[in-house]
């Protein structure tokens, strides 16, 4: 007899305390296997992002593929340098003036150069000759040597305004031939680049269209999502 009491006993308070822990701990019992919902939180929400993933892979797909094209055409147009080297290559006469041009530039810049170094060292050996003629004390000898110095520095001083004259006369006619080659410079480069853009747009253009039809789809499925999400949400309701 107490051996059944205490067997109800026993079966009694397991039940009431199953029965507080439910009063206590709810979500225990939604989390349960007869409470469970076909879908959990988590498989919608991957659903979901694999749904509006695909429809954003078909626009990002044409996206890359112009995005490609438009940096496959940067790679294809060329600096200033570049198009009129290769104006140069394929225009025969031109590539004979601009050659010549060319030619004339480094003449002209040796030429300066070799003015500088002339007028530098002339004016460190008059310098260093009169203080050496200076230290002479014999007064005929000194003044002798001053004498012939001054002569020498008064021919220098003349061919250098000769030469300088000259250079002037040079310098004009170059100024004009610079203005005109440079003038050809940007002409044949704008000649090539044009042809490149032309390029590069009518690939571009070739693109668009399919582009257009990609967003125009991408309109409908992604409204088509939308309708279907707005819809779940009322019926959740």
């Amino acid at each position: 007899m107490m051996k059944e009491l205490f067997k109800n006993f026993k079966i009694y308070t397991i039940f009431v305390g199953l029965f507080v822990f439910t009063l206590l701990n709810p979500a225990f019992v939604l989390a349960w296997p007869w409470n469970s919902e076909p879908e959990t939180t988590s498989s919608k929400l991957n659903n979901e992002r694999s749904e509006f993933k695909d429809l954003i892979d078909s626009f990002n797909k044409s996206s890359e593929k112009l995005n490609t094209e438009l940096k496959d055409g940067k790679d294809k147009i060329s600096t200033f340098k570049e198009a009129v080297k290769i104006a140069t290559d394929r225009n025969v006469e031109f590539k004979k003036i601009y050659g010549k041009w060319n030619s004339i530039q480094s003449q002209v810049e040796k030429t300066t150069e070799s003015l500088k170094q002339l007028t530098s060292g002339a004016d460190e050996f008059y310098k260093a000759t009169e203080t050496h003629i200076k230290t002479i004390t014999d007064v005929a000898k000194r003044e002798d040597a001053l004498k012939k110095m001054q002569a020498s520095k008064e021919n220098y001083i003349q061919r250098l305004k000769s030469t300088k004259s000259k250079i002037e006369k040079v310098t004009e006619l170059k100024i004009k031939v610079d203005d005109t080659m440079k003038y050809l410079e940007a002409v044949m480069a704008i000649e090539v680049f044009d042809e490149q853009i032309k390029l590069v747009f009518d690939q571009i253009d070739k693109l668009i269209p399919d582009l257009a039809e990609d967003i125009k789809q991408l309109n409908i499925d992604s409204q088509n999502f939308l309708n279907s999400k707005l819809a779940d949400s009322t019926q959740g309701r």
